[in-house]
């Protein structure tokens, strides 16, 4: 299988509507067979969308192992393992390389700032612990700081198996950076910002990770094609459509919309985001079916 390439989605973990919000694994099938049958081209377990800081071990391991029955080595299947933890992310890949996934993402650790020596020393630790590839997760939104290009490039110098990055910094001036490691290494760059998909595609990314194609997945999966056709005119509307998404997200916390979308649009019932995220009310419901509307999903 070819990794990093074309649309990956970064799948939203289904939970049922009990008491512990427990992982809902019938509803995780119906996603994956719903976005492999739309055409994306890789699906990413434990992301951002995925909530994977809201479960512990055993949870991520049921639903990876769900995911990718399902998937049925149709398309690759990775699984971010990230944590503050050391320990826990060597200890997260090396279940997931049991369960068959196609490469480990890892994203820096959070609430701590590690100094360039220690972010270095975390991911070479965790690539030397496995067989499958590992990909960078640079996401400073949420962690605080970006993964220096230089870290990067010590990490593709030392070849311990760092495939690439998902970049969703949002910076492309950072994101050329990675691509000059690319351009002059085997490495590759995908993004991770769903409004730079086409920017990003131009600088030569391999991949876009694109939370919204767990809802418009033939939009983002359309736009990934346009771009490889060269049909400029479209990939600029679907560009801009996806933009319709992304404002409606900001209705209520992440995951909150695109899941409460998902089911709207009788996707699968995925249930809300996990405690202390709450559901949307009523006024964001609204406008959520009125988005939905403008895609044909309702």
């Amino acid at each position: 299988m070819k990794l990093m390439e074309g649309v990956i989605t970064p799948i939203v973990t289904p939970f049922n509507r009990d008491k512990n919000q427990t992982v809902n694994l019938a509803e995780s099938k119906k996603m994956v067979e719903h976005l492999i049958s739309h055409g994306v081209d890789g699906i990413l377990a434990l992301g951002t969308n995925g909530e994977f800081h809201t479960m512990d071990r055993t949870e991520k391991i049921e639903f990876v192992s769900a995911v990718i029955e399902a998937a049925d080595h149709r398309l690759p299947i990775y699984a971010n393992v990230g944590s503050c933890s050391l320990q826990e992310s060597i200890q997260l890949s090396k279940e997931m390389e049991k369960l068959g996934v196609n490469a480990v993402t890892s994203v820096a650790p959070y609430f701590v700032q590690p100094n360039e020596e220690e972010l270095y020393y975390f991911f070479y630790e965790i690539a030397s612990n496995i067989s499958v590839p590992l990909i960078l997760y640079n996401i400073p939104k949420f962690t605080g700081y970006s993964i220096a290009p230089s870290i990067v490039q010590r990490l593709v110098n030392d070849r311990v198996g760092v495939l690439g990055i998902k970049d969703s910094s949002g910076d492309l001036g950072l994101f050329e950076e990675y691509m000059k490691i690319s351009k002059a290494l085997d490495f590759k760059v995908m993004i991770g910002s769903d409004s730079k998909i086409s920017s990003a595609f131009q600088l030569g990314a391999t991949a876009c990770v694109a939370g919204t194609s767990n809802l418009i997945t033939d939009t983002v999966v359309s736009l990934w094609q346009s771009l490889k056709d060269k049909e400029a005119l479209l990939s600029e509307r679907l560009q801009n459509e996806i933009e319709v998404l992304r404002s409606a997200l900001k209705l209520g916390t992440q995951p909150s919309i695109i899941k409460k979308g998902i089911e709207l649009s009788g996707i699968a019932q995925v249930g809300c985001a996990r405690k202390p995220v709450c559901e949307p009310n009523k006024e964001a419901v609204v406008k959520t079916k009125k988005m939905l509307k403008y895609f044909g999903l309702v």
